[in-house]
């Protein structure tokens, strides 16, 4: 991979480091804030677009299931951490054995684009986080 062509897939160098948070009410409108803070982040490459998807995924569960206050962290350093945390006490899973479920999908993708998720439970909430790799030249 040329230098330029793995330029294009990561997050600028200025943002290695940089850890941001966004606190909003679960409303609707909080997933398309929690995606525009993605792109100011990261912008328009696959390390922002895979982010874009799983903050999507994330935000939209904490709407539907919690209520009160979402938080979004996004850490960037050499990969790129995502945090959502609600209050909410039902946990996050995939559904692996229908595709055509009603619920779980959303969690199915985010497992697809991300090396990996957790949930960290705290006394009142829970943070889902996710981790995205950089691409390597290797």
């Amino acid at each position: 991979m040329a230098i330029a062509e793995l330029q294009s897939f990561l997050p600028p160098l200025r943002l290695v480091g940089r850890r941001d948070v966004l606190r909003m009410r679960s409303r609707p409108g909080s997933v398309a804030r929690a995606r525009r803070m993605v792109d100011q982040m990261l912008g328009p490459t696959p390390t922002g677009d895979a982010a874009r998807l799983v903050v999507s995924e994330l935000v939209a569960n904490a709407v539907e299931h919690a209520r009160g206050r979402i938080e979004l962290e996004i850490r960037v350093g050499a990969t790129v951490l995502i945090g959502v945390r609600d209050h909410s006490p039902d946990m996050p899973y995939v559904e692996h054995d229908h595709l055509l479920a009603d619920r779980g999908r959303g969690m199915r993708l985010v497992e697809a684009v991300s090396r990996r998720w957790w949930v960290d439970r705290e006394p009142d909430a829970k943070v889902v986080w996710c981790e995205i790799g950089l691409p390597t030249t290797c």
